[in-house]
């Protein structure tokens, strides 16, 4: 396949039809005759070193690609759940504590309603 067919067969929207092999030849004549390469000027290309090193500490400081992002929201939101998961714990800790306190306090006022009740039965 040549050049021009390739390139008609990449661009979307042209017809399917290819172009007649004279045609296409003649066509790739003209261009080999009017296309040609050039080298950069040599201040060019030092301008553009220049800037590509300037930009170099920039590039280093883009944004994340969206793999780190996705890393650091599920670390994130690992991070929080296990939060949320501490705090219920202490909080369930602190229930049964204040609830133990309290048994114990209620033990004891019984415990000494039980022995007075006791001593004033017993003078009497």
């Amino acid at each position: 396949m040549n050049m021009l067919e390739n390139i008609r067969k990449n661009i979307p929207g042209l017809s399917g039809n290819s172009l007649p092999s004279d045609e296409v030849a003649q066509m790739e004549a003209a261009l080999e005759g009017a296309l040609f390469s050039v080298a950069p000027r040599p201040e060019f290309v030092q301008r553009l070193n220049r800037q590509l090193i300037k930009a170099a500490p920039l590039a280093r400081q883009q944004a994340p690609s969206s793999l780190v992002l996705e890393q650091k929201s599920r670390d994130t939101l690992l991070i929080g759940a296990a939060t949320l998961l501490g705090a219920a714990a202490m909080f369930a800790t602190g229930f049964r504590v204040a609830l133990m306190i309290f048994g114990t306090i209620g033990i004891l006022v019984q415990w000494f309603n039980r022995k007075s009740s006791e001593k004033t039965a017993s003078t009497q």
